[in-house]
C-alpha cells in the first residue's frame, strides 16, 4: 500500500506537533487526532484505536516514540513509503493499534479542530494556493506577526548560500525536536533544544535558543513557533533548504532557530 511522500511525511508531523502539546505522561487525547478532520483532499491517515484492556494508560509519550520510529523507518535507508499497522505494548501487554493508511476512516461527530491548531489549518490553506501557484510564491525571507502570541513576530531567512535539502530531512528534525519538546513541562523555562533528521549520509539538525533573559521563553512556547514556522513558511514556500528564524517579542529578540545540513554526523554515531 503506497504513500504519497508530502502527505504521509505531513500528516505525522501535524500529529506529533499535537501529541507534543498534550506533554510526555499524560492521559492522552485522540480526539484531536482523528483524522476525519483533515482537509478533504488529504490521502494519508494516521488511526490509533485504544487497545480493550489497557488502553486507558496509553500515554501521548508512546504514541510520539512509536511515530518517531515510523517515520524514521520510512524515510530509509531503503526509503519505502508504505502504509503500517502496528500493536503498541507496555511490559507485553496491548496499549493500541496505530495504523499509517490511504484510507479514509469513517467520520466521527465532533467538535471541530480547534483555532489555535495552526499547522492543521495553515497546512489546508497552503496546499489550495500551492495549487493555484506552486512556486511563484518562494521567497528567500520575510517577517510576519504570529496569530497565537500577542505582540511576538518571527522573521525567517533561507540562507543565501545554503544547502537544499531533501523534505523528508526536514520533516523528520521537526518530528524529533518536537518529541523532545514534550519531555518537558509545558510551563517550565526554556533554554535550548536539537532534533534531528533520520540518519543518513550527513544529517539535518534543527536547533532552537533562548537569547534572552528579560523574556524567558517557555517550552510551550516553542512549541507554538516551530508549528507555525513550519506552516508559514516551510509549506507555504514549499522549500526544503538551510534557513533561520527569529522569535521577536515587540521588536526585541527572544529567540532563535536554525535548520542546517550537519555533514559532521554519520550513520556510524548516530547523532
Amino acid at each position: 500500500m503506497p504513500l504519497e511522500p508530502t502527505e504521509i511525511l505531513r500528516t505525522i508531523v501535524v500529529t506529533v506537533w499535537i501529541l507534543a502539546r498534550q506533554g510526555w505522561t499524560n492521559k492522552v487525547d485522540l480526539a484531536p487526532v482523528d483524522p476525519a478532520t483533515l482537509p478533504g483532499e488529504a490521502t494519508a491517515f494516521i488511526v490509533i484505536t485504544r487497545a480493550p484492556m489497557r488502553g486507558d494508560l496509553l500515554q501521548p509519550g508512546h504514541l510520539l516514540l512509536a511515530l518517531r520510529q515510523a517515520v524514521f523507518q520510512m524515510v530509509g535507508p531503503p526509503q519505502s513509503f508504505c502504509g503500517l499497522r502496528a500493536t503498541l505494548k507496555l511490559r507485553g501487554r496491548p496499549l493500541a493499534i496505530m495504523a499509517i493508511t490511504t484510507e479514509r476512516p469513517p467520520r466521527r461527530p465532533r467538535i471541530n479542530p480547534s483555532t489555535h491548531d495552526p499547522i492543521i489549518i495553515e497546512r489546508d490553506k497552503s496546499n489550495k494556493t500551492l495549487a493555484l501557484q506552486g512556486n511563484l510564491l518562494a521567497a528567500d525571507s520575510g517577517v510576519f506577526d504570529d496569530p497565537y502570541f500577542s505582540n511576538c513576530q518571527i522573521a525567517w531567512a533561507y540562507s543565501p548560500n545554503g544547502h537544499s535539502i531533501p523534505q523528508e530531512d526536514v520533516w523528520t528534525s521537526w518530528v524529533d525536536t518536537l518529541a523532545n519538546i514534550a519531555y518537558h513541562n509545558s510551563r517550565d523555562p526554556f533554554d535550548h533544544v536539537t532534533g534531528y533528521s533520520a540518519p543518513g549520509p550527513g544529517r539535518t539538525k534543527l536547533e532552537v535558543k533562548g537569547t534572552s533573559i528579560e523574556r524567558q521563553l517557555n517550552w510551550a512556547h516553542v512549541l507554538g513557533f516551530l508549528g507555525t514556522v513550519g506552516s508559514r513558511v516551510i509549506v507555504k514556500e514549499n522549500r526544503f533548504a538551510e534557513m533561520s528564524f527569529r522569535i521577536l517579542y515587540r521588536g526585541d529578540e527572544i529567540g532563535i532557530g536554525v535548520l542546517s545540513r550537519d555533514w559532521a554526523v554519520d550513520i556510524a554515531d548516530g547523532g
